[in-house]
């Protein structure tokens, strides 16, 4: 903001601006001129234009003027008047510096005096109501007894006696001695050397020590008894490692729960007594909150019947007294119930209520009740009660059949922050158990915590995210949510400027995105780019939650090309490298493994170099990740020059070598899939072989699950087309493998690959015989006989790939032999019947084949009416070369050639000697007429 000062603009005539450019005159005022217009600017600057003023009149009067002279008075006066300043700068320093020590001194006399007063206040209200309970209860010679001096005690036999018969003390000068009613449990808190218990010690303290004496209440015998008087000699406390030496000396503790259930008893029976009952619940409550939970525990153990008697009774007038009341017995109920031994207390005071003949308040119910309240004290300390009762499962079941709507209500109706925190809080503990996710639902839960997601307070919003994420672990909430625009809430949540919170928000977003509508209505709530936003978050929790909703959401496909657009991708791949939290790497690798089914995502990981981080997570000790990071590779291999990226990158390296090390099925069954899909490139089947992958994979033909005998399968049929590598299958044992899983027992994808994986292998002269000797033709002629049985589309391919086989292996002369002595022509000649061109056309070659043995030819006389019917009517050119070789062949008998004459076999092969554009073909029928 320019502020705009009045500018002093001084006219200069030209007869007294210097002219002269070497003027030193002229300089000068060109330096002015710049500080005048400035100090329109800055008001600092405005002294500037005054001395420019004076100069400026000093030079037009006096023509000798010398603006050096000038300069330096000027200089030397305003360096006097910096020094007159700073002398009186240092003065105001000091006293201010004065000033402050001195107020800080009052301050603390001043809280030293109320602290007095409070005491002394204190004093005098128990005073006046032990004044008043002397005069109403006790007669003159109770009260001349117990103004008597007391007995001497020898020291010795003092050491015996019970704490409660301690000699009494001389009050030091000047402090407070409390009232025979007095409670004041904060003298108990210092541990200081000087304070002394009376325990065992019957000296006087010193000037610093304060003990009070003990007093004891006489009753009346002709009268009920009115409620014993507490003990009052607030000590040290007593922890686990300083108990008590004497069994039978009564515990301080055990006097100031005895002190304290004297008030709840009779403290609020007249006006006159609830102020100073107020004031002692207040001060057993910072009691309780100064232990810690192991100090607690360990006193309530050793101080169970006193406890028990606490809470009874606290549970007993919970309902009867004011909301005022209700709010500290509540307080001091929540801090006893860090104690387990309380918490059962409270559940089993439960179970006899519910079996008590009379109506009774039980306790759950009295606490359920007491929200109702309007005081917001009380719902908030019934909030906190539910929260530490409902730490095991039970107790959750339990407190979410009575009081889940009791929690929804308060959310509804409350306006308080600390009563929704509480409320929410204690909602969300109820929330983990199965049982009281549909209870929440039904009582409209679902609803008011996502009306919290609007609060502006921290502490409820972070609760109500949570409350979410367990509630969203059930199906129905996850629509329940989605359709009171709960998604629309949490996604706006995901930018709240607080990371614990946006992790939650994400975490519950995680869970709802499960659900297949609600992943749609993610991304057109722009809740995709709200989680790609937080992938640039600092905090692990945040990028978990984030990664795994963006996991779930990948699961739709337009939702992948979302997190694509949104430039997603090189920020998961970035993540990879960046963190070495293991549940972000498994949901980025997760994400990635569902996205690289999109055809760009797969390009662009090649692009970014984000294979390679993905070929590392292979070696991962988690086997989460090694599984998405194989699933993701998978994907990815599917493009042809990814293909040959993973295998520069040394992934076809890794994936054998997993092949041996990983005992996860899942695993192997990826790592056999992407070398399967990896072994179509010619290269990298010779790099599976290189990296000794062909023997092991061959062991897999033998596990135990059938998915990966498939993979591994599959991979060998690929890689079984290179001649280097037919050898080394065969070597490797794969011959038998292959025959075996020939058998109809194995599903019908099995047999396909067995049948094609030995027919590449049959191309090897050497093959040809062991095949046959290993049992190979047999079982490729029993996989025919199990196709006819029933019919099935997947068939064919069996046919084609073993009618394929034996056209291979019946190019050897002892395999015709073979083929026959098997069985296997009477199947061959059924598939000419086949209405798949590719099973016809090795069917028919491999009949060609066995047609060139002699005996053969008698065995294949039925097929000659049906090969000239293929010759005639088809328009395939490769079946009808095959047909006219294969008649030829069957012309070397003279009855085949009458055959064949006679069906006007001759008339069918003239016209395509006639009609055909093939050269090649036109030849081969021509030959077959002449034969």
């Amino acid at each position: 903001t320019i502020t705009t000062t009045t500018t002093v603009f001084i006219p200069m005539s030209s007869h007294t601006t210097p002219s002269d450019p070497d003027d030193p005159h002229l300089t000068l005022f060109s330096f002015f001129n710049v500080l005048n217009l400035l100090s329109g600017i800055d008001q600092v600057l405005i002294p500037a234009a005054d001395f420019f003023k004076f100069v400026n009149e000093r030079y037009q009067s006096n023509d000798s003027f010398q603006v050096r002279e000038i300069l330096i008075e000027r200089l030397n006066q305003l360096k006097g008047e910096e020094m007159q300043v700073l002398d009186r700068l240092d003065v105001e320093i000091h006293a201010i510096q004065r000033l402050k020590t001195e107020l800080e001194r009052l301050e603390q006399s001043v809280a030293k005096l109320r602290e007095e007063k409070r005491s002394i206040h204190i004093s005098k209200k128990c005073a006046e109501a032990a004044l008043s309970y002397i005069s109403e209860h006790l007669s003159e010679t109770q009260i001349a007894n117990i103004m008597a001096p007391p007995v001497a005690i020898p020291p010795s036999a003092a050491q015996s006696k019970s704490h409660s018969e301690s000699v009494k003390t001389t009050i030091s000068p000047g402090a407070d001695q409390l009232s025979p009613l007095e409670f004041d449990p904060s003298t108990d808190r210092s541990t200081s050397e000087n304070q002394v218990s009376s325990s065992n010690n019957n000296t006087s303290t010193t000037a610093t020590t304060e003990e009070y004496t003990h007093y004891t209440l006489p009753t009346k015998s002709e009268r009920p008894s009115p409620p014993p008087e507490p003990r009052m000699n607030p000590s040290p406390l007593i922890t686990s490692s300083q108990s008590n030496p004497n069994p039978d000396d009564t515990s301080p503790e055990k006097e100031r729960f005895t002190a304290f259930l004297w008030f709840l008893r009779s403290g609020t029976k007249t006006p006159h007594t609830e102020h100073v009952t107020k004031e002692a619940l207040g001060e057993f409550f910072k009691y309780l909150v100064s232990l810690s939970d192991e100090d607690l525990v360990y006193i309530v153990s050793q101080n169970e019947d006193s406890v028990e008697d606490i809470v009874l009774q606290v549970l007993s007038q919970l309902h009867q007294i004011r909301p005022d009341f209700q709010g500290l017995y509540l307080q001091i109920l929540a801090e006893l119930l860090r104690s387990e031994f309380v918490v059962d207390l409270v559940i089993q005071h439960e179970e006899q209520g519910e079996h008590d003949e009379e109506p009774t308040h039980t306790a759950v119910e009295s606490i359920i009740h007491t929200m109702r309240s309007i005081n917001d004290d009380v719902n908030r300390e019934a909030s906190n009660c539910i929260i530490k009762l409902s730490q095991t499962a039970e107790n959750k079941i339990l407190f979410g059949k009575y009081g889940a709507a009791a929690l929804v209500d308060l959310l509804w109706r409350s306006q308080s922050e600390a009563v929704l925190e509480a409320a929410v809080t204690a909602l969300w503990h109820l929330a983990i158990a199965d049982e009281n996710k549909f209870i929440i639902r039904d009582a409209g839960g679902i609803e008011a915590v996502c009306s919290l997601l609007k609060s502006p307070y921290d502490g409820v919003l972070e609760n109500s995210t949570i409350a979410l994420g367990y509630l969203t672990r059930d199906d129905e909430n996850k629509s329940k949510l989605r359709e009171c625009d709960g998604l629309r809430l949490l996604i706006e949540t995901l930018l709240y400027p607080k990371e614990s919170i946006q992790s939650k928000a994400a975490g519950a977003l995680w869970n709802c995105a499960s659900n297949a509508e609600n992943k749609t209505v993610i991304r057109k709530l722009g809740g995709i780019d709200a989680l790609i936003t937080l992938l640039e978050s600092d905090d692990e929790h945040t990028l978990e939650n984030a990664t795994g909703a963006l996991w779930n959401c990948a699961v739709n496909t337009e939702n992948k090309k979302e997190i694509l657009r949104k430039n997603g991708i090189p920020k998961l791949v970035q993540l990879l490298s960046a963190v070495d939290n293991p549940a972000i790497i498994e949901n980025v690798s997760g994400t990635l493994w569902n996205c690289a089914t999109v055809g760009e995502i797969k390009v662009l990981l090649r692009k970014i170099d984000g294979l390679k981080p993905l070929l590392n997570l292979l070696y991962s000790s988690n086997p989460h990740i090694q599984e998405n990071a194989a699933g993701a590779i998978r994907n990815c291999a599917i493009n042809d020059q990814n293909k040959s990226s993973l295998r520069k990158l040394g992934g076809i390296k890794i994936f054998a070598h997993l092949l041996s090390k990983t005992e996860r099925v899942s695993i192997l069954e990826k790592v056999t899939s992407t070398l399967w899909i990896c072994s179509i490139d010619q290269e990298n089947k010779g790099a599976i072989r290189e990296y000794g992958a062909l023997p092991v994979l061959i062991e897999l033909l033998s596990h135990k699950s059938l998915s990966v005998v498939e993979k591994a399968l599959g991979t060998l049929r690929n890689c079984s087309t290179i001649p280097e590598n037919k050898v080394d299958i065969q070597k490797a044992g794969g011959i038998a493998h292959f025959t075996r899983l020939l058998s109809p027992e194995y599903p019908p994808s099995l047999n396909e690959y067995a049948a094609a994986t030995l027919w590449n292998l049959a191309r090897n002269d050497e093959n040809k015989v062991l095949i046959r000797e290993q049992g190979g033709i047999v079982a490729l002629i029993e996989a025919l006989k199990a196709t006819e049985e029933e019919h099935d589309p997947s068939f064919d391919a069996i046919q084609e790939n073993v009618a394929g086989a034996l056209l291979t292996l019946t190019l050897d002369a002892d395999n015709r032999n073979a083929v026959r002595n098997a069985g296997g022509l009477p199947y061959l000649v059924r598939l000419l019947d086949s209405n798949n061109e590719y099973v016809l056309e090795n069917a028919i070659s491999a009949l060609k084949n066995c047609a060139a043995n002699d005996t053969n030819i008698v065995h294949l006389k039925g097929s000659i009416p049906r090969l000239i019917e293929l010759l005639s009517s088809s328009k395939n050119d490769n079946i009808i070369r095959e047909s006219a070789l294969c008649l030829k062949n069957l012309s070397l008998l003279p009855e085949n050639t009458r055959e064949i004459t006679e069906r006007k076999g001759i008339e069918v092969m003239l016209r395509h000697v006639s009609s055909t554009k093939n050269e090649q073909l036109r030849k081969v029928v021509v030959y077959t007429i002449q034969s």
